[in-house]
């Protein structure tokens, strides 16, 4: 789908006049400017030029094309979360309060449905006959959310949609997003399913098994004539009015406000997260000699000897080439049980990238893309075959655990390419944004602005949590203070919410006790450092509360460092360079997080997992407020 239809689509499944398609195609094939913009915000300066190219059309339709611009500009500020400057923003309508005041008239028709709906489910239940498709929508909009058809109609075609994990029974709604979006998981939103719509859901799936796929405009149908047959007072409905309809059932009959009426209805406002491989949970179970690599830094230092030639250091350093053609000559089942036994090639100081191109074939003859459990040989040395734009674009191994550096690498490697090949970097970026290496890498920058933002849901488990702490402090790897700084650092990342950097940054300064004996309470200071600043470029202040066993190796590391300058680094020893502490201190720490929960885990999901916890506390507070 092109940018215009999304903008019709997404007016449209919102039951929001919207400018029709041929106008909104007109302007953004003119609004050349939009497409060039790096960042998401539109100025006075880019409303100005399309403007002037609206005034030389000779007839009243500048009108439509006006209307056009304030309908694209209103799609890019709610769906893609661009900033509009002040002026523009105060003109765009308040779909808000069109919405709002919509329920509102709609309030007496939805409570005439609501007793239809009463009455047929007490019929039903005495008939116990299998549901009919109406019944069963209605029902859906009513109990399970007051969405769009679009997304029960989806739900209807996917039986597998509903799942039931730690007997809690739900369904999973896919967000409706563009295809050209190149996010590695589809994303989705999880609803709670009540055992009365679940029981009408498995009766229709067992009876319907041969049915056509339902579609929006169907159910829509469907529904109308339902409800002409069931009271005269509904039969003035229009297909337009049936989502404020069974939404102000939602705000009238459940009570439920507006804000979070409006997140219920639209899954695209929030976003769940799969767990494709079980978190470990004793970490007794973990295969030996894995807990005992976590610190165990593996590099070449071949390629600073004097006297080797260039090229062919070059043509050794490109190994997966000979896993592609070992993939011509052996048997997959073979190949892949070599590259199981034998080990993987040793890090480069100079340039990583030989590895990660390894690691990345590999994976991908081993268990194939996204869609596809195997793939050809032609398509993993396509996939590959980015390898030789990078020739002359080595990754130094400093530069690869350096935050702000690998993004400028991805970045400017990234936007040199045409089309074709930005893909197939986006591919191989999307890979090594998962290893632990280079886990902190950020591919929003690479995203087009005029496309949904993607959000990164997962979030670790509080007893996934301590078994990262405890499998970093038991390893027999690491020396015991650099094993203390690893826990420390995964302590401070997960109560504080701190980012990488921000650990790497942290002074002795910036942590204060609040208690006198057996302190418990921590004050952290984030400020800009010589060594960098904060993500916003604001200073912040933490206050972290830890239990008693996690309080216990914060206040050991602040006894190794009593006395020490208040301008050294926290983690850390004096005149040790921040690149050396992330390898020393987080990169086993991202290790051990992907050991226990997983690939997909990173570093950053501490933050995820921080901030959960902080989520869950507040509400905690607020409902022991409550009680009289």
């Amino acid at each position: 789908m092109t940018l215009a239809e999304h903008i019709v689509q997404y007016f449209k499944r919102h039951s929001i006049s919207c400018s029709v398609r041929d106008d909104i195609e007109w302007t953004l094939k003119r609004w050349v400017e939009l497409n060039s913009l790096t960042e998401r915000h539109i100025n006075h300066e880019t409303i100005k030029i399309i403007h002037s190219k609206i005034k030389v059309v000779p007839t009243g339709k500048q009108r439509r094309y006006r209307q056009a611009v304030e309908d694209i500009c209103l799609y890019l500020r709610d769906v893609c979360q661009w900033t509009v400057y002040e002026p523009l923003s105060e003109k765009l309508i308040d779909h808000d309060l069109i919405w709002a005041d919509k329920l509102s008239q709609h309030a007496h028709s939805a409570n005439v449905l609501f007793q239809c709906y009463q009455k047929q489910k007490s019929i039903f239940l005495k008939l116990s006959q299998p549901p009919s498709i109406e019944f069963l929508t209605v029902t859906l909009a009513i109990c399970l959310a007051p969405f769009s058809f679009e997304y029960i109609a989806d739900l209807l075609n996917h039986p597998e949609r509903i799942e039931c994990s730690n007997n809690q029974l739900s369904v999973k709604i896919y967000h409706r997003v563009s295809k050209s979006n190149t996010s590695q998981h589809p994303p989705f939103t999880r609803y709670k399913l009540d055992l009365f719509s679940y029981k009408l859901l498995s009766t229709y799936f067992a009876t319907q098994k041969n049915q056509q796929n339902e579609t929006e405009n169907s159910l829509n149908k469907k529904i109308i004539n339902w409800l002409n047959q069931q009271h005269f007072e509904l039969s003035t409905i229009c297909t337009r009015d049936l989502p404020f309809l069974f939404q102000s059932i939602w705000l009238y009959q459940y009570q439920v406000p507006h804000t979070l009426l409006k997140d219920i209805a639209t899954p695209e406002r929030h976003v769940d997260f799969d767990i494709k491989r079980r978190e470990v949970t004793n970490v007794h179970k973990l295969k030996p000699g894995t807990v005992d690599a976590l610190f165990k830094i593996s590099l070449d230092f071949s390629w600073a000897k004097g006297g080797t030639n260039s090229s062919k250091l070059k043509q050794q350093d490109w190994s997966h080439q000979t896993l592609i053609k070992q993939l011509l000559k052996t048997s997959r089942a073979e190949l892949i049980r070599q590259l199981q036994e034998q080990a993987e090639p040793e890090w480069q100081t100079d340039n990583v990238l030989p590895k990660l191109f390894y690691q990345y074939t590999s994976e991908l003859i081993e268990f194939g893309g996204i869609t596809k459990p195997r793939l050809a040989q032609s398509t993993i040395k396509k996939y590959t075959s980015i390898s030789r734009l990078l020739e002359q674009s080595p990754l130094s191994y400093s530069d690869a655990i350096h935050e702000s550096k690998l993004q400028a690498w991805a970045d400017h490697n990234y936007l040199k390419l045409d089309d074709e090949h930005k893909l197939l970097m986006h591919f191989f970026l999307r890979f090594i944004s998962q290893q632990s290496l280079t886990d902190h890498l950020q591919l929003d920058h690479l995203q087009a602005p005029t496309q949904p933002m993607t959000v990164d849901s997962y979030r670790m488990a509080p007893e996934s949590i301590n078994n990262i702490i405890q499998i970093l402090l038991n390893s027999k790897s690491g020396s015991h203070v650099q094993r203390l700084f690893s826990a420390v650092a995964v302590i401070i990342s997960y109560f504080g919410m701190l980012r990488r950097g921000e650990i790497l940054r942290l002074r002795v300064r910036d942590i204060v006790s609040l208690q006198l004996d057996q302190c418990r309470l921590f004050q952290l200071e984030i400020t800009k450092t010589p060594e960098g600043q904060p993500k916003s470029s604001r200073p912040r202040t933490v206050f972290i509360a830890l239990p008693e066993n996690y309080a216990k190796l914060i206040r050991l590391v602040l006894h190794f460092k009593h006395g020490s300058c208040q301008e050294r680094p926290l983690l850390g020893f004096d005149n040790e360079k921040l690149s050396v502490r992330n390898i020393y201190y987080l990169l086993p720490v991202t290790r051990a997080i992907k050991l226990i929960c997983g690939s997909d885990a990173r570093f950053h999901h501490l933050r995820h997992a921080g901030a959960h916890l902080m989520m869950l506390q507040m509400m905690r507070m607020c409902y022991s407020a409550s009680k009289p």
